[in-house]
């Protein structure tokens, strides 16, 4: 995905398509991605809008609760899909 240049279209099919399957599918491709894998957190960063993160300067990409409360938040913004 990295490679591909994905992560960045998976960040906005997950904050703003309409379908809430698609929103669905687009985090749990994110969260697959983000999860001990440094450069793609890294990434996702780089798009995601702030409010996503919370308190969280800089996730470690190993830190599955912070990455939990990242990917939670996206789904209750998205109807707790």
């Amino acid at each position: 995905l990295l490679l591909a240049g994905a992560i960045p279209k998976l960040v906005h099919l997950a904050v703003h398509e309409p379908d809430a399957a698609a929103r669905k599918k687009a985090i749990m491709a994110l969260s697959s991605e983000v999860r001990n894998y440094a450069p793609g957190l890294d990434e996702a960063l780089r798009h995601l809008p702030r409010e996503f993160l919370g308190d969280a300067q800089k996730p470690d990409a190993g830190d599955m609760d912070a990455i939990d409360r990242i990917m939670q938040r996206l789904r209750e913004a998205s109807g707790g899909v």
